[in-house]
């Protein structure tokens, strides 16, 4: 562009690349052939919302896939027992909703060797239930450094249990995130 002046060519080349994009999506979409697709995390706006309703406003919205945060309303959590796991996956399934992941509140970090390896322990119980009702992956979140812990320490610790749980997940099938 030539100065502060905006000509007339200037606009239309700087606003051809996005018309063009949002032409080309639109296309993709009305053929089905968008690899885009929407989901849902329960953390915020689901987090009330029972298995029933999350199945039903994603049906009616189009979001394709969900990510069951532990704690919330939907109850999907490794306390279930093998006949509910069935049930949740047969909803999904039959809802037209892909499990992707748990997110759990597993954490690493702790200077204390028996929290981490609790965590560890939930961590399986949670790789378990992803195998049973048809997750991809459980979402761990190693958060924070320990004030007083050196930060090389702790980057260790949590790489070693991220690498216990990979192992854990590998066994089932499941992937880490």
């Amino acid at each position: 562009m030539r100065g502060s002046k905006i000509t007339r060519r200037d606009l239309l080349r700087v606003a051809a690349l996005p018309c063009a994009a949002a032409v080309i999506s639109r296309l993709n979409l009305q053929s089905g052939s968008s690899g885009m697709k929407l989901g849902l995390v329960t953390y915020n706006l689901a987090k009330d919302w029972d298995l029933d309703t999350i199945l039903a406003i994603c049906k009616s919205t189009g979001i394709d896939g969900v990510e069951f945060r532990t704690t919330h309303r939907h109850g999907v959590e490794p306390a279930l027992s093998p006949e509910e796991r069935s049930r949740v996956k047969a909803k999904c399934r039959d809802g037209g909703l892909k499990q992707v992941s748990l997110g759990t509140v597993c954490e690493f970090q702790s200077p204390d060797p028996h929290v981490v390896d609790e965590n560890i322990a939930t961590c399986r119980r949670f790789v378990e239930l992803a195998r049973d009702i048809g997750a991809r992956g459980v979402k761990v979140r190693p958060n924070g450094v320990p004030k007083g812990v050196p930060l090389d320490q702790t980057l260790k610790q949590i790489g070693t249990a991220l690498n216990a749980c990979g192992r854990i997940a590998a066994d089932y099938g499941v992937e880490i995130w």
